[in-house]
């Protein structure tokens, strides 16, 4: 793959978008979620084996089978690497959402790899703010429930 100022160029981009979504979809379809969606986790093949065309997904160490998930867990941990991670997986980490990553995830992850492909680097390359701080101020300590509690009629 060639690459142009720390980027792919477009062509290369989404040649390579290609087959990285339809690996992630092969994994779906398989029931299962990759959950660690970034660039080391994919390869491109061997010339001497003559599929340097190709694109493998790797590492499934953080791969989970859909059926083994359960819906808010007592405990559901954040899993992945934050800098590729989807809005809804980083707000597990905030005690009131325990819930389990989705397809939709890993397809988000996937979407940031391609604009880092794409441009040459995420928006959010070089903060160094923490993770919580953020979420504290984006989203502040209102219980779900809460913020349900009064939803207007017929709601309630």
């Amino acid at each position: 793959m060639e690459s142009v100022d720390r980027r792919f160029s477009m062509s290369t981009a989404i040649r390579a978008a290609e087959q990285t979504l339809s690996g992630i979809r092969d994994v779906h379809i398989c029931g299962f979620l990759h959950r660690d969606i970034k660039p080391p986790n994919f390869a491109i093949g061997r010339e001497e084996d003559n599929l340097q065309q190709t694109i493998y997904i790797l590492d499934f160490g953080l791969c989970r089978h859909e059926k083994d998930l359960r819906y808010m867990r007592e405990k559901a941990a954040f899993r992945g690497t934050t800098r590729y991670a989807s809005i809804s997986a980083l707000e597990m980490v905030k005690a009131y959402f325990k819930k389990d990553q989705c397809r939709r995830d890993d397809v988000e992850a996937w979407w940031y790899m391609v604009l880092e492909w794409m441009t040459g680097q995420l928006p959010w390359r070089h903060c160094r703010v923490s993770l919580s701080a953020v979420l504290d101020h984006f989203w502040p300590s209102v219980r779900v429930e809460q913020s349900l509690s009064y939803s207007g009629d017929g709601f309630e």
